[in-house]
């Protein structure tokens, strides 16, 4: 693709050009969320027996990350990668040799906004992390990649959150005006010079913003120097999906946008539970206070993928398996499994959120509760490990009623918050 004359002055493109982002040296072993396929499967296809012949798109792809991580964990899907940086599309090449991606893997040289379906057959997953925000206009980007799904597709979309980054956009006005006009490497020096002076009282302080410490400057120059970045709460999330044509599927780590998962009286639950979804978002997202990004999952408005609810007999008829966004022991993995027999453990195991967000929430399990989440890899029903024998033994009650009805509010406490998924 030739970029036109706009494009070259483009300052956005000429940012990422001379400071390509993330470093590779920050990258490691990261893991990309929205890169993770299986958790995509089952939020756009539950039930869907293999990922074969999936085409997907990353709209914005960088130095590479979840690109590499789709084509690499995932040969037999076809991973389309985009970038308006010459310079990133390199080190993406580069990551890509070193971590064996193969031939599944295509990088372009374009921008969201010039994107066109040439086959007509349109992308089941687009992922753009991080990337809309930084567009002219953000509306435009996310018509244009609603026009670039397949008719059941799905787009996973990262966008910076305006409460969790209130220091950033402090540091940034300041910066904005010392700097107002002069090169880039030069508002560099400054920022350097400038931000180990920073007063105790500056709310630029906390241990989570970490870009800036990186030995390279693409990480200062992304969160402190941008030209263009704009934030969302829960309200201009839910005006964008609808503006777009989308209609929102789930945020990503969706208890934190319960209000429940704060709020724990009665009275004050009571009062939650005659809101609707749309308000009960915008109180979660005002009670937690500090998220710095949002991340949803949309599909086409007339597009709902078919869910069975999880409670109930419903829950019992479908196959639990270990949510991969949780921090599960070395010996119990996430996701799908195969049968081992369980390792002996003294007293409660602690399983936590990946650090995703600075609220981590940790939950202990010991016991037959542990003896549930370890048999719970995908493998079987609900109903199919609750006859178990050694399960069965384990879970407390004077018959199998009172068993069933233990084992059966358990389940349903691990779907509430996530920690397990249920598919048919």
């Amino acid at each position: 693709m030739v970029l036109n004359v706009a494009d070259e002055i483009d300052p956005v493109r000429e940012l990422y050009r001379r400071y390509p982002y993330p470093p590779l040296e920050s990258v490691g072993a990261s893991y990309a969320p929205l890169g993770d396929l299986e958790y995509v499967r089952h939020v756009f296809w539950p039930g869907r027996a293999s990922l074969g012949g999936l085409r997907v798109l990353e709209a914005g792809c960088g130095t590479g990350t979840t690109a590499v991580q789709m084509a690499c964990a995932y040969p037999e899907v076809e991973v389309t990668a985009i970038d308006i940086s010459e310079t990133s599309l390199g080190l993406a090449r580069q990551l890509a040799r070193d971590r064996g991606a193969g031939p599944n893997l295509t990088f372009r040289l374009a921008r969201i906004e010039d994107m066109e379906d040439v086959d007509g057959r349109g992308y089941d997953y687009i992922v753009s992390s991080g990337v809309l925000h930084h567009l002219a206009d953000p509306l435009v980007g996310t018509q244009r990649l609603v026009g670039l799904l397949s008719p059941t597709g799905g787009l996973g979309v990262m966008l910076y959150a305006t409460y969790g980054r209130h220091a950033i956009y402090v540091v940034q006005d300041l910066f904005r005006r010392l700097t107002a006009g002069e090169p880039l490497e030069r508002q560099v020096e400054v920022a350097r010079q400038v931000l180990p002076q920073l007063p105790a009282c500056n709310p630029f302080t906390s241990a989570n913003l970490v870009d800036h410490t990186w030995s390279d400057d693409a990480g200062l120059v992304d969160l402190l120097l941008h030209p263009r970045d704009v934030s969302y709460t829960v309200p201009k999330i839910l005006s964008l999906i609808r503006d777009s044509g989308l209609r929102l599927e789930r945020f990503f780590g969706h208890p934190r946008y319960r209000p429940e998962t704060y709020l724990h009286d009665e009275a004050t639950r009571a009062r939650l539970a005659a809101l609707s979804d749309y308000d009960r978002y915008i109180i979660a997202e005002l009670l937690h206070g500090a998220m710095s990004k949002h991340t949803f999952f949309a599909t086409r408005r007339e597009h709902r993928p078919i869910r069975l609810p999880t409670r109930g007999i419903a829950l019992l008829l479908q196959r639990p398996w270990r949510s991969p966004l949780m921090r599960w022991p070395d010996w119990l993995p996430p996701g799908v499994g195969t049968d081992r027999a369980r390792p002996a453990i003294v007293g409660a195991v602690t399983i936590e959120d990946l650090p995703t967000d600075v609220l981590v929430r940790r939950f202990d399990l010991d016991g037959w509760n542990l003896d549930v989440a370890y048999a719970c890899n995908g493998l079987r029903t609900a109903t199919q490990i609750f006859d178990l024998p050694a399960i069965q033994g384990a879970i407390p009650g004077s018959d199998r009623d009172e068993k069933l009805q233990a084992f059966g509010g358990f389940l349903e406490e691990l779907a509430h918050h996530e920690l397990m998924l249920f598919e048919p």
